[in-house]
């Protein structure tokens, strides 16, 4: 289920409530519209919601396919998602009914070697920033899309999940269970958060002034056992 509370932790409320599974929530920029995806539907789909709990809306309508990873545009009046399927990232506007007429459909990027999963759009509204996701179900790799030129550039190598910054040029996103900050200007990179023996989880969120990070420790314990065979 969908839930929200404070940045301290404190008055944690829940949003769903019921049997579908509802994941990957993500805040739009002004505060007044929560957008997840939900199998609620039969399928895989995006939804939004009020910070309130209700105004609960379908946004995505694909039949027979999944759609994952809701992003907001800078002004939330667009979300881009995508689909299982290929992989390929859908633009659609929010408010506006889900037809042939009023989605964007990005480009597949043959060249990169796989395709293109979109995670974060730059506070300038020029690009996308997303990972690469290869047919073995590999993420190697930071990609930038561009709104404009339609192009992609491979960024990094490795790593997924990437965060804009608010100058729309510097970037964060998950390595090896450690968040690293790319400069996509100078294409440098280098190593800014670790939580070692942990893991930072897959995805994180930057708050608006780019002063916090939001993110989850993931902690493997195991214990060694001794066995006997039997003669």
């Amino acid at each position: 289920d969908v839930f929200v509370a404070r940045t301290d932790g404190t008055g944690l409320r829940q949003l769903t409530r019921d049997a579908h599974k509802d994941r990957g929530a993500r805040w739009a920029p002004d505060g007044k519209h929560i957008a997840f995806q939900s199998n609620r539907s039969g399928q895989w789909e995006i939804w939004t919601i009020s910070p309130e709990g209700n105004e609960l809306r379908q946004f995505s309508r694909v039949q027979g396919q999944n759609i994952h990873e809701p992003v907001w545009s800078p002004d939330g009046s667009r979300l881009a998602v995508t689909r299982d399927s290929g992989a390929r990232t859908f633009i659609g506007e929010v408010g506006r009914p889900w037809s042939e007429g009023s989605v964007e459909i990005l480009p597949a990027p043959a060249h990169l070697g796989g395709a293109f999963v979109a995670s974060s759009w730059s506070r300038d509204g020029r690009k996308l920033a997303g990972f690469r996701l290869t047919t073995d179900g590999l993420l190697p790799g930071i990609v930038i899309y561009s709104l404009a030129s339609r192009e992609y550039r491979l960024l990094t190598e490795s790593g997924y999940a990437p965060r804009w910054l608010s100058d729309s040029r510097s970037l964060l996103f998950n390595h090896q269970g450690k968040i690293w900050l790319a400069d996509t200007g100078s294409a440098k990179v280098r190593e800014i958060l670790s939580v070692a023996p942990h893991q930072v989880e897959s995805h994180f969120a930057i708050s608006p002034d780019d002063r916090r990070i939001y993110f989850s420790q993931t902690v493997v314990e195991a214990d060694i056992w001794l066995l006997t065979l039997a003669r």
